[in-house]
């Protein structure tokens, strides 16, 4: 399990997002005061840390503040959860201060899960992730070999294990045939845009013409047998950085 500490919600703990977070697979610290908070993150080695900023004894804009000059938690990943994300927002100046997320209250507990899961991966490898979609497992292998260590390349080989991986992890690029051998890949776009996070960006790499509606929602369309290595590569590494910078 990966460690995490938590500031607490205005609202009773059995209605908090804790009980969803350690089922989800973290173990949580809880700290009612930004004292409380300082003193954990002194003792013990986090992976992610959720701020309200309404705190008794220190505003979280400045309990963020001060972690950011501190050498353990300069690149702590933060989730801010508070009924004042605005104004948060605007005062830390959003991705300055590395925030992963800002969720208004009432919060969606899912969102929670889906942010830390997003600040663990960064905390632990902090290479892009892509979901293959491709039932041939040569086009796999050379698709691997061709990102390198560029990014963690996941292959699905199906739409069914597809829509698996997408509903467990978080990814940061597909790559998508459209033949495959449950059904047209195009059945996958709708389940590529997360309310949370934004829509995944989607590279067709197929033999098959795509529908006007695909072309409309995909990042780029490469046909097999026109597509030299180098342009999948560029493709590939033009859309991950422009992901990278949003």
């Amino acid at each position: 399990k990966s460690s995490l500490m938590k500031t607490p919600q205005c609202v009773p703990k059995a209605l908090t997002s804790d009980m969803m977070l350690e089922r989800g697979g973290f173990d949580t610290d809880i700290a009612l005061t930004a004292a409380d908070a300082k003193r954990l993150l002194a003792e013990n080695a986090y992976a992610a840390m959720t701020v309200d900023l309404a705190l008794p004894d220190q505003l979280g804009t400045s309990l963020i503040r001060e972690l950011r000059t501190e050498e353990g938690t300069r690149e702590l990943p933060i989730i801010v959860v508070s009924a004042h994300v605005d104004a948060g927002s605007k005062e830390l100046n959003g991705d300055a201060f590395g925030i992963i997320d800002w969720i208004s209250k009432p919060f969606d507990p899912e969102r929670i899960l889906r942010g830390i899961r997003l600040a663990v991966r960064r905390h632990d490898n902090g290479k892009p992730r892509v979901l293959h979609v491709e039932d041939d497992p040569d086009v796999l292998t050379v698709v691997s070999n061709i990102v390198g260590n560029a990014a963690e390349v996941t292959p699905a080989k199906d739409l069914k294990e597809a829509r698996r991986w997408l509903s467990d992890e978080d990814f940061d690029l597909v790559i998508l045939d459209l033949i495959l051998p449950d059904g047209s890949g195009e059945r996958l776009i709708p389940f590529l845009r997360k309310p949370a996070s934004g829509s995944i960006p989607v590279i067709v790499f197929s033999a098959k013409e795509m529908s006007r509606e695909t072309a409309e929602n995909v990042a780029a369309a490469l046909v097999k047998s026109e597509t030299s290595n180098e342009d999948l590569m560029n493709t590939i590494k033009s859309i991950l950085d422009v992901r990278e910078q949003i």
